[in-house]
């Protein structure tokens, strides 16, 4: 499903999977989804609509993690038949089989520019691979259990792997030099997550633990969670932490104060994997359900919503734009009335009432919606602009409700710009 964040109301569900989705990534575009499953697939969605693009065979035993690069090209996945695929995402063409494991592969992670794979395996080893090449660069021992989960540098330099022994590991992928071990957990670290710039590590076990990367110290121990936590993800501004766990909730944690901003529930079995897409924009999950759910994450900066020449709306974000100089602005509060797609009979008395007056169409509008407002306008209207002032949810798919109609909450703020004629 596809939710927003700050409210836990649910927008979107991605569903086709005939069993446990157990890995899931996002990716930079805000809009494609990537999952694998104990069916054996891989299968791409696009997160907006819903929609199932394309489904990859080629595994034969379960698929345990997945990887979209960050062109949105090439896509790795991970399985317990021992191998790692490289898929072609634009055509699903299997482009390299990665074979060396003596066991189950059940985490990857990819390098910004896609040029190296590490993998994680039940045999307690992490290896380095050229994705294309399918060549093999390193064979890292050093752990004394299944290694859960690995992350790499945007770089590839360095990764860090987590494991059933309790330990974290950091280490340089050229030469296999440990770099750092971090101890602190009492059991299966399950989930491994790291800051661009390297500094702070999120691990999650029976809990979420926030470290220090450099100097290995524990920052903070995050408790809330009613079962095990099985996956983390860090937003790439490393301010946000999500985390999935068996008690079948996601939270999302603030890393400076340690503070939960939300619990998104839903999911009826244990989640799998979460994930932020790259801008920061939306966070999924993948659960044991066979569900995959999309949640909103939209925080400050301007983000725009457009209506697509075919009819369905898809967000972009952008720099920062000004209010028109030469503009009209009119403040108020919009009713508990449902707003049609299409129609401009649910906007506001005064709003109609310039609109008539002064010339303007529905398709002028502009609404500048204030915090915590999850109101969304009419696919008619172009734009929804949110201001870096204001931290809002920019846009609610028009289905949300089951009815095809978007709701205004009740005596949420607005003001609406329009350009002068």
């Amino acid at each position: 499903r596809v939710w927003d964040l700050r409210t836990g109301n649910c927008l979107q569900v991605l569903e086709g999977h005939s069993g446990r989705v157990c890995g899931v990534s996002l990716g930079d575009d805000g809009d494609t989804v990537v999952s694998g499953s104990i069916d054996q697939t891989v299968r791409l969605w696009r997160a907006q609509t819903g929609e199932a693009l394309r489904v990859l065979r080629g595994h034969a035993d379960w698929v345990r993690s997945v990887a979209l690069a960050r062109d949105g090209q090439t896509i790795v996945s991970a399985s317990d038949d021992s191998t790692v695929c490289v898929w072609q995402a634009s055509t699903g063409d299997l482009l390299q089989t990665l074979e060396g494991h003596s066991a189950g592969a059940v985490s990857l992670a990819l390098s910004d520019d896609a040029q190296t794979v590490i993998s994680g395996s039940t045999d307690k080893t992490a290896r380095v691979w050229r994705t294309f090449r399918g060549e093999l660069l390193k064979r890292q021992e050093g752990h004394e259990g299944r290694v859960h989960s690995v992350v790499v540098s945007s770089d590839g330099g360095v990764a860090v792997s987590s494991s059933q022994d309790a330990t974290i590991r950091l280490w340089n992928t050229e030469t296999g030099e440990a770099l750092q071990t971090l101890q602190g957990h009492t059991g299966d670290i399950l989930s491994v997550a790291r800051s661009a710039d390297g500094r702070i590590l999120v691990s999650g076990s029976q809990d979420v633990c926030v470290w220090n990367a450099h100097s290995g110290r524990l920052v903070r121990t995050l408790k809330g969670h009613a079962g095990m936590v099985c996956s983390v993800a860090l937003s790439a501004d490393a301010e946000t932490i999500a985390s999935g766990s068996c008690d079948h909730t996601v939270r999302v944690w603030q890393v400076s104060t340690g503070d939960v901003l939300q619990v998104l529930e839903g999911h009826t079995e244990w989640v799998r994997c979460v994930a932020f897409s790259g801008d920061g924009r939306l966070l999924i999950s993948a659960s044991d359900d066979a569900t995959i759910r999309v949640w909103g994450a939209v925080r400050g900066g301007l983000t725009q919503a457009r209506t697509r020449h075919d009819g369905r709306r898809k967000a972009d974000a952008g720099p920062s734009e000004p209010i028109p100089k030469s503009s009209t602005i009119i403040r108020g509060t919009l009713p508990d009335a449902a707003l049609e797609p299409g129609a401009s009979a649910g906007l506001p008395a005064a709003v109609e009432a310039l609109l008539r007056t002064r010339g303007f169409a529905s398709q002028d509008l502009h609404y500048v919606i204030p915090e915590g407002s999850p109101v969304a306008c009419p696919r008619a209207l172009a734009d929804v602009l949110v201001y870096p002032s204001l931290l809002a949810v920019t846009h609610v798919p028009a289905h949300m409700d089951g009815s095809g109609l978007l709701r205004a909450v009740p005596d949420a703020g607005f003001a609406a710009v329009f350009k002068d004629p």
